[in-house]
């Protein structure tokens, strides 16, 4: 990927885009760059958890307006915990 239109990218995206930019060859440049993708995104005690509301047959009778109710309801009740745990 070039990022040579890194002036369009959010900074924070910039060390993810440099790691698959193929003008970058050098591994020394890769090994920083991969050093700082570690220490900003991953933490060892970090896990990700994937929910999938499974609301098809409710917006099938109901519509889509009530299967975004059900999806911000079943956030609202999981909230408190995703906050508790950091998420």
């Amino acid at each position: 990927m070039d990022t040579s239109f890194k002036n369009h990218l959010h900074p924070s995206l910039l060390c993810l885009a440099n790691r698959h930019n193929p003008k970058v060859n050098s591994s020394e440049l890769l090994t920083k760059n991969d050093n700082e993708i570690k220490q900003k995104y991953l933490r060892p005690s970090a896990a990700v958890l994937m929910f999938e509301w499974e609301i098809k047959e409710a917006e099938k009778l109901y519509g889509a307006e009530k299967g975004l109710e059900i999806k911000y309801k079943a956030l609202k009740i999981i909230s408190p915990i995703l906050s508790r745990l950091g998420g």
